[in-house]
């Protein structure tokens, strides 16, 4: 049986440990393609290892969700992945301010 989110892209923030880490390993159970993202790439590797362990299929992105130009980083990778599937819907998981504005829709 399919997960409910298969062949679906996912990008979960602060995905290197906690909330969002079981966030990233429960998506990704479910079918996603995750890309965990967190502060530097090398604090999400550990998450991707686990889910890329147990045959799921995910990539580390670092980043500060604060500062607009690395979300737009962020979300690049995820994009090109995307155009190939539904991306899924979910929460992301950051400490930033509600206030902050990462991006602005054109």
């Amino acid at each position: 049986m399919a997960g409910i989110l298969e062949g679906k892209t996912a990008l979960v923030t602060g995905g290197a440990s906690g909330i969002g880490r079981a966030t990233a390993v429960a998506m990704s159970r479910e079918g996603a393609r995750v890309a965990v993202a967190d502060r530097t790439e090398e604090s999400a590797a550990n998450t991707v290892a686990l889910i890329n362990k147990t045959g799921g299929q995910a990539i580390a992105i670092g980043g500060d969700v604060t500062r607009e130009s690395d979300v737009q980083a962020m979300v690049a990778p995820v994009s090109v992945v995307a155009r190939s599937a539904r991306p899924a819907s979910a929460p992301t998981n950051s400490a930033a301010s509600r206030s902050t504005v990462c991006w602005r829709s054109t």
